[in-house]
């Protein structure tokens, strides 16, 4: 089977989604692996200041890796899809 060609705008990503490198924030990768390395790496940086942030008496929690926010509104995974120019079908699309 042939290789097909990279379109603009693909970042690959090998999160646990699949067992093999694929598109990033396409199909069942749908950003909260992303998020939950990026909460994991930088919570006391970026995420510090973050309004997703919610600080319990024993640890710190992300809404939107809880489920209680959509992964789309994460400021972190928002960056990171600027920064890369990715394209979601039907969001940013021009």
């Amino acid at each position: 089977m042939a290789k097909r060609k990279r379109r603009d705008g693909e970042v690959v990503c090998l999160c646990g989604s699949y067992p093999f490198p694929h598109r990033q924030m396409g199909g069942a990768c749908n950003g909260a692996a992303f998020i939950e390395v990026f909460f994991e790496s930088n919570m006391h940086s970026d995420c510090r200041d973050c309004h997703f942030r919610v600080a319990d008496e024993d640890q710190i929690q992300c809404q939107v890796l809880c489920g209680l926010d959509s992964v789309m509104q994460c400021p972190g995974l928002a960056d990171h899809i600027r920064y890369h120019s990715i394209r979601l079908y039907g969001v940013n699309r021009e």
